[in-house]
């Protein structure tokens, strides 16, 4: 009887594929779209959940295939989805139209707590909750921080000398304590220094983040169809409520009690809740800033900010120990920086081009994001290609793809710090460089996480040389992740600069 049932399922699956795929095929030549994935409606993520090809390889792949056209059309099961290629037409998603763009395409439940912050919210509640912390990193907010993030790095290089000669140790989780103390400390003042490597925080922001098949299957869910999703109640973080609610609280209420101003997230935090009820006078929208609402946005700051940060280090440090010439500008850069001061001022950050070079081209090789989604609220054309665009559609834009686009950059897969000098960025077409994202849901943190990126690198520089023991030997990504994470931890040697 078990059996027949499963044969039964399997049977109606397959039907309801081909028959979606049908129509998605047929809804695309209409408009004149290419489609790609055949007759089978799941084609593209079922290929992710049941082979060892990445979420990355699979559109790198439609990417390659299509290289003339402007978009191309991809399975869905319950919304038609379009993969974007051509900048205009990103740019035409992203910034020009993007008031019938803003939308990621994904939907949380109420009950999913932690999720209702700045990077899953839409609409009006989305851009009430971002112009409240956006004031967070105006450049008067990053350079009163910035000297916590110096002093987080220093603390990192006594930590990296006492793991020195730690063999075992795995480079990517190393270099994340660093990522999350000089998170901790300036946003959330918690000052926990070299503690971080144990810091429940940190643990949480790995698992949150951790690649496992549950939260591929939610996010694939999601993805066909974010209103299913909905309606079964699903939740992305709900295991982590009960504990970071209560640190965010604690945070909150000690800052209370201090009556001091340090710059930083539970200051607004008090602000927000010391001036009540939260109001977009455009849209009526209205926000209570809770604890809870506000522990959303603080879990928010630390799911996105870890690995991204800790992955923009960890790129640089791996192309740079391959390249020992490009290594020994950059510490000739950092070294004239140090010879007058013993930390990194914020002003002085901005003054080390060619460390900005360095790590802009490890992020085009090595984005911390390899896609983003959004989706259509309102009818639209897209220029290139005249592409009509309905209200429910699901965009899709292949930023690793795009950053490896021999077009944009000729021998792509050199490191070639140069391409990011004024001259060859400016003769680049927009939207072909977008680690963080772009337009108006542009990471709300990027300013900081480049802040916590250099200073992190010239510290580190500034004290080791960093060698691998392959320099042949090239990053794969780990590919049951959605985000960009090393798969091969590169065996890194730390060499004490007083040593060489």
């Amino acid at each position: 009887m078990l059996l027949a049932i499963i044969l039964l399922l399997v049977i109606f699956i397959i039907t309801f594929s081909f028959l979606l795929g049908s129509y998605n095929e047929s809804y695309w030549a209409k408009r004149n779209v290419k489609y790609h994935g055949g007759k089978n409606a799941i084609a593209t993520f079922s290929e992710f959940l049941f082979t060892s090809r990445g979420i990355f390889d699979i559109f790198g792949d439609i990417y390659k295939l299509y290289p003339e056209e402007p978009a191309v059309a991809t399975p869905s099961l319950l919304q038609p989805a379009l993969f974007v290629k051509h900048p205009e037409n990103i740019q035409h998603v992203l910034t020009d139209n993007f008031k019938n763009f803003y939308h990621r395409g994904v939907e949380i439940a109420k009950k999913d707590k932690l999720a209702q912050n700045v990077l899953f919210l839409n609409g009006s509640r989305w851009k009430l909750m971002r112009q409240k912390m956006t004031p967070l990193f105006t450049s008067a907010k990053l350079k009163n921080m910035h000297y916590i993030i110096d002093r987080c790095a220093q603390d990192y290089i006594g930590y990296l000398k006492e793991h020195v000669n730690d063999k075992n140790a795995n480079a990517f989780e190393t270099l994340s304590v660093y990522s999350c103390s000089s998170l901790l400390a300036p946003i959330f003042g918690i000052h926990s220094g070299q503690s971080t490597v144990t810091s429940p925080l940190l643990n949480m922001a790995r698992n949150a983040t951790k690649p496992t098949l549950k939260a591929n299957l939610k996010f694939i869910l999601n993805s066909l169809s974010p209103k299913v999703f909905q309606m079964l109640g699903l939740s992305f973080f709900g295991e982590y409520e009960e504990q970071f609610i209560g640190a965010i609280s604690q945070v909150i209420r000690q800052r209370k009690e201090e009556n001091v101003k340090k710059h930083d997230f539970a200051d607004i935090a008090v602000s927000l809740q010391n001036a009540g009820t939260m109001k977009d006078e455009s849209s009526g929208c209205e926000i209570e800033p809770t604890d809870e609402v506000l522990a959303a946005q603080a879990f928010f700051f630390l799911i996105a900010g870890v690995d991204p940060v800790t992955m923009g280090i960890y790129g640089t440090l791996f192309e740079l120990a391959k390249r020992p010439d490009i290594l020994k500008q950059v510490q000739q850069e950092i070294d004239g920086v140090f010879e007058n001061n013993t930390e990194i001022g914020y002003d002085v950050i901005g003054t080390m081009e060619y460390l900005t070079k360095v790590l802009e081209e490890s992020l085009r090789l090595h984005p911390p994001i390899s896609l983003l989604s959004r989706e259509c609220m309102g009818e639209s054309i897209l220029p290139v290609g005249n592409i009509r665009v309905s209200k429910g559609t699901r965009i899709d834009i292949p930023i690793l793809a795009i950053h490896h686009d021999p077009k944009y950059y000729p021998d792509p897969d050199v490191f070639d710090p140069e391409r990011f000098s004024a001259e060859n960025k400016n003769s680049r077409p927009n939207m072909t460089f977008m680690p963080f994202g772009e337009g108006g849901r542009l990471c709300i943190g990027q300013r900081f996480a480049y802040l916590q990126m250099k200073t992190g690198l010239a510290h580190i520089l500034r004290n080791f040389t960093v060698k691998v023991d392959d320099v042949t030997k090239k990053m794969t990504y780990l590919k049951s992740s959605l985000i960009i994470r090393p798969a091969n931890d590169i065996n890194f040697t730390f060499v004490p600069r007083n040593k060489e």
